[in-house]
């Protein structure tokens, strides 16, 4: 369990209301706070469970939230053309870049260790955070690198300058990671299988 507990907060306040189950299947685990304050110092708590019940207690360095500035949000004007380009983008991330997510990911932990693929981590895209009509679901993939993947997609309407930005960070990711790796996935395991004497 990862606690975050405001350092000022009155100790008659109860329980932290930042408190998370963490299940770590990796080396590396990631989790994410949606509803800090910001400016705010915060203290975080590591507890490990075994069978359900706390074994220990590990405490990191404090650390102040960054202070969001005051943004009007960016609108576009409303036409049939912006209307349309984020209906299709919804689309395409609901139909193609969640599915390549996980397509890949089952693709990389089969044949991966086969082609002789080891998790890299230093080509892990920069997280962003989608926009998205619900909260976004955190994604680790074979490389250990962390997603926010957005499930369930915001209601077509205004476009927003988060619209325009969330789009690039997903072509980016999908043109200059996805699509790489799974070059390099099929193009090495398929060497290693000539190599073996598969035709």
């Amino acid at each position: 369990m990862v606690i975050l507990d405001e350092v000022n907060q009155p100790s008659d306040s109860g329980s932290s209301e930042n408190f998370e189950d963490v299940k770590a299947t990796s080396p590396f685990t990631y989790k994410c706070f949606y509803d800090l304050r910001p400016g705010t110092e915060y203290m975080p708590s590591v507890i490990p469970k075994k069978n359900g019940s706390a074994v220990s207690q590990a405490q990191n360095t404090n650390f102040t939230t960054k202070l969001a500035p005051a943004v009007k949000p960016v609108i576009y004007e409303q036409t049939n053309d912006t209307r349309n380009w984020q209906k299709s983008y919804y689309n395409w991330r609901d139909s193609t870049m969640n599915t390549w997510f996980g397509e890949l990911s089952s693709y990389m932990s089969e044949l991966a260790p086969q082609a002789g693929l080891a998790p890299n981590s230093t080509k892990c895209p920069k997280p962003y955070k989608p926009t998205c009509k619900t909260k976004p679901e955190t994604f680790i993939d074979y490389n250990q690198c962390l997603f926010l993947v957005c499930k369930e997609q915001p209601t077509v309407g205004n476009v927003t300058a988060a619209d325009v930005t969330s789009w690039e960070a997903e072509m980016n990711i999908f043109n200059n990671y996805l699509m790489p790796m799974w070059k390099q996935l099929f193009s090495s395991y398929k060497n290693t299988k000539k190599s073996d004497g598969a035709p």
